[in-house]
C-alpha cells in the first residue's frame, strides 16, 4: 500500500518527511510575549508623558513632590526617561532634575540620565548645577559619575557655578578615590585657575589651607 509522501513513520508515530512543511511551534506564545512587551513600553511612555505634563503645571516644590509621590518607586525611572527623551535646554529637564533631587537616594534609579545632564555642555547651567547637586546627595552610589564630574570641574569653559558644584559632588561621591583625589589636587595647584576654584578643590581633596 502506498504511503503518504508527506510523512514518514517513526517509533513515536508519524513525522513530516524531509522537505515537508512543519508546523510552527511556540509562535503564538512568542508573538504574545512580544506584544505584551510592546504594550508595557507604550504604557510606560504614556506614564512618563503624563508625569511630565503634571510637573509642568506645578507651581512650587510641595506640589512637585506630591506629583512625583503618586508614581511611587517608578518615579525615578520615569524622570530619567523624561531627561533622556527631552532636548537639552528644555524647562522640563530642569523640573525633572529638581524632582529627582527631592527623591533623595531613590534618584539612583535615574543615574545614567543625571550624569548625562550634568556633563552636557548644551544643557542650561542651572540644570547642570542641579544635576551636580543630585549626584552630591547620592554620594558613593554615584561613583559612576566620577569621570564626568572631573571633566566638568576641569573645563574652564564651563559656567563657574557648574564647576564649583561639580567639585562639591566629587567630594561627596568619593574624595578618597585615587582618580578623584589626584584630579582635585591638580586643580588646586593649576596655574592661572580661578582662586575660588582652586580653594574649593583644595578643600574637597582634604586640604585646609588656602592655595597660594
Amino acid at each position: 500500500m502506498d504511503r503518504d509522501k508527506s510523512t514518514t513513520h517513526s517509533r513515536g508515530g508519524e513525522m513530516p518527511a524531509e522537505g515537508a512543511e512543519r508546523p510552527l511551534e511556540g509562535a503564538g506564545g512568542e508573538f504574545s510575549t512580544a506584544r505584551s512587551e510592546t504594550d508595557e513600553r507604550s504604557a510606560f511612555t504614556e506614564r512618563a508623558a503624563r508625569l511630565g505634563a503634571e510637573l509642568t503645571s506645578t507651581l512650587n516644590d510641595i506640589e512637585m513632590r506630591d506629583v512625583v509621590a503618586q508614581y511611587g518607586d517608578e518615579g525615578a525611572t520615569l524622570l530619567g526617561h523624561l531627561l533622556t527623551t527631552t532636548p537639552p535646554g528644555a524647562s522640563l529637564r530642569r523640573l525633572a532634575v529638581l524632582a529627582l533631587e527631592d527623591l533623595g537616594p531613590r534618584a539612583v534609579g535615574a543615574l545614567p540620565a543625571i550624569i548625562e545632564t550634568a556633563g552636557n555642555p548644551k544643557e542650561k547651567a542651572d540644570t547642570r548645577r542641579y544635576a551636580n547637586g543630585v549626584l552630591r546627595e547620592l554620594g558613593s552610589a554615584a561613583q559612576e559619575a566620577v569621570p564626568t564630574l572631573i571633566e566638568t570641574a576641569q573645563e574652564r569653559g564651563n559656567d563657574f557655578m557648574v564647576r564649583l558644584t561639580a567639585i562639591g559632588a566629587l567630594s561627596a561621591v568619593g574624595s578618597e578615590l585615587p582618580a578623584v583625589s589626584s584630579a582635585l589636587r591638580a586643580l588646586a595647584r593649576a596655574p592661572g585657575e580661578e582662586p575660588e576654584i582652586r580653594e574649593a578643590a583644595a578643600r574637597a581633596s582634604g586640604g585646609s589651607r588656602r592655595p597660594s
